[in-house]
């Protein structure tokens, strides 16, 4: 019941939301050519990167799409809508390459020389994730479970200074370097963390639960679980304080 009343309340607020993001986007600019595949309505400028390569973003992102549902074991079959803005300028944000919108099935993202986070495997599952999770899963506001989940399916990641892009590994050396965000802190400090550490951190803190622990087990943390009631929940799925699996991975990661 609990879950259902949360649900009700974040589609409240995601309505109230949505003529100011659509309101957000046109006013950006209304010139766009727009370009359609099976799955997705897509939104670029005129000339751009990504119109030059929107058939190989067609295709890429229709591969994303079936991945998902496969590993998810989904049957999500909804057209979304897609905005590819071609820098950061563009996008009108300094630091943020991509944006999803459940409520309204959009997604905004960035195909220029500064940025790509659409159209290539690494980054073409992320923001297409966010959507899925919330109409097949759950709304959720924790980052550690949604950009987790994201960056899991993606199953990559270029950290500075790193030179491997598999996600146990660079959380290895931000381990070793004692960069390595708590499980703690990734649920109730997410804003104060770097980037840059959180992102991997989340992704291969979720493989390793999802690769020892099995999917459902997560999907029920992902939509159970919220910054008040995470010890407990945690430990009514596992079996486990959730420092205790964390020493373990700690310990996998040491030797991985």
């Amino acid at each position: 019941m609990r879950i259902k009343i949360t649900y009700w309340i974040l589609v409240l607020f995601f309505g109230i939301s949505c003529t100011r993001i659509v309101d957000s986007v046109e006013q950006k600019s209304s010139s766009w050519n727009e370009y359609e595949s099976e799955h997705y309505i897509f939104y670029v400028r005129e000339g751009s990167q990504a119109e030059e390569s929107i058939e190989a973003i067609k295709v890429e992102q229709e591969r994303a799409y079936r991945e998902l549902n496969e590993r998810l074991g989904l049957t999500f079959d909804r057209k979304l809508l897609v905005y590819v803005y071609e820098s950061r300028q563009d996008f009108g944000e300094t630091v943020r390459t991509g944006r999803a919108h459940p409520e309204l099935g959009m997604i905004e993202t960035i195909y220029g020389s500064d940025a790509k986070t659409i159209g290539m495997r690494g980054i073409s599952l992320h923001e297409l994730s966010h959507i899925v999770a919330f109409y097949e899963w759950c709304p959720v506001t924790e980052r550690l479970f949604s950009e987790g989940l994201a960056v899991w399916l993606d199953d990559y990641w270029r950290a500075p200074s790193i030179t491997s892009t598999d996600l146990f590994q660079i959380s290895k050396v931000l381990l070793r370097r004692g960069q390595l965000p708590s499980v703690e802190d990734m649920i109730t400090q997410w804003d104060e963390l770097e980037s840059q550490h959180s992102y991997p951190a989340a992704g291969a803190f979720t493989k390793f639960l999802i690769r020892e622990y099995g999917l459902d087990s997560f999907k029920r943390l992902y939509c159970e679980a919220r910054t008040r009631n995470f010890d407990s929940v945690f430990f009514d799925i596992y079996g486990k304080r959730f420092w205790e699996i964390e020493e373990v991975y700690h310990s996998f990661l040491r030797n991985y």
